[in-house]
């Protein structure tokens, strides 16, 4: 069972990738949300992939609860006809592994959490200190429950393979947009800038300048609300000829082909670093060893000028 989040189901393939290693002969089948099937095009460590298609929440507020419960047995219902024997469960909720129980899969397999170890067969524990929980980044988990399962060191690296048939709609869509081949793009997350919203914008507004001055990067930006018309007027005012993602109208292939495209990825989603690493695109984030979110722009486009020359992904401020 996938996780239902962008970045953590990019984390995943990971653990895919290892079961297959560890168990050549066996029948891996994935469960993902339908939004989130782009991630698993492509990949030789899944054997079949089946989805689960969000239904209009509008539609069944008024018995919301009776709903979801009518919905997790149809699904169950539909696991049991798969003749599953064991469901790695990798979603934290207790929902999730309730799926796993009504599909009558009898061995269950996940983190106890949400008091979801009455349901659980095989129930891993997270280190904790003191009574707290000890924070794991979310690949070294999945790749807990590998290793409980046979896999050994070293562990794979989270994987994504690009359709032609994307790169195909990336061009035609890039076109349109006078965005052609030989342009090189940088693919900018707004939540990298850290200043208040005004701030912010000029922030965005003189880097992505500089980006096209001096180092001759069209930028593309990932809002992380939507823009008003003072913050384009602002880019505006400071002659960045900037893209607007959500205006592309790009689906998840083709946004996966939008990121092997790009020179470079300047971030601090997760989701977005977690796709471009998995890609190969070289990506720019602050470094939390170095005072947190703090933009220096000189910084930024010195990272920019090197990692655009030599190719390779770098942290602002200090490591790699």
């Amino acid at each position: 069972m996938m996780p239902g989040q962008l970045g953590d189901a990019v984390e995943a393939t990971a653990l895919l990738e290892a079961m297959r290693q560890a168990h050549p002969t066996a029948h891996l089948t994935a469960l993902v949300k339908r939004r989130l099937r782009p991630i698993l095009w492509g990949l030789d460590s899944v054997d079949q992939v089946l989805s689960v298609r969000r239904r209009n929440r509008q539609r069944v507020k008024p018995r919301r609860n009776n709903h979801e419960r009518v919905s997790l047995v149809r699904l169950g219902r539909r696991l049991s006809r798969g003749g599953f024997d064991t469901a790695i469960i990798l979603p934290g909720s207790f929902k999730s592994a309730a799926l796993a129980a009504v599909a009558g899969i009898p061995r269950r397999i996940g983190y106890e959490r949400e008091g979801r170890g009455v349901i659980l067969t095989e129930r891993l524990v997270q280190r904790r200190h003191r009574g707290e929980l000890i924070h794991v980044p979310v690949r070294d988990q999945y790749m807990g429950i590998a290793r409980y399962l046979g896999a050994v060191p070293p562990s794979p690296s989270p994987k994504q393979r690009i359709s032609p048939a994307a790169r195909r709609r990336l061009d035609s869509t890039l076109t349109c947009h006078e965005l052609y081949s030989d342009t090189p793009l940088a693919l900018i997350d707004q939540s990298y800038f850290q200043q208040g919203q005004s701030q912010k914008i000029e922030a965005i507004a003189a880097a992505t300048s500089q980006l096209q001055t001096q180092v001759g990067l069209k930028p593309l930006l990932v809002p992380n609300q939507l823009l008003s018309k003072a913050s384009k007027l602002t880019l505006a005012d400071h002659g960045t000829a900037i893209k607007v993602l959500p205006e592309l109208g790009l689906d998840l292939h083709v946004y996966k082909a939008l990121v092997e495209r790009c020179a470079m990825v300047i971030a601090d989603d997760v989701a977005l670093l977690s796709l471009a690493s998995a890609i190969g695109t070289p990506v720019i984030t602050p470094s939390k060893r170095a005072g947190g979110h703090e933009f220096d722009e000189p910084v930024l486009i010195e990272e920019v000028n090197r990692v655009y020359a030599s190719r390779a992904a770098v942290t602002v401020g200090g490591g790699v």
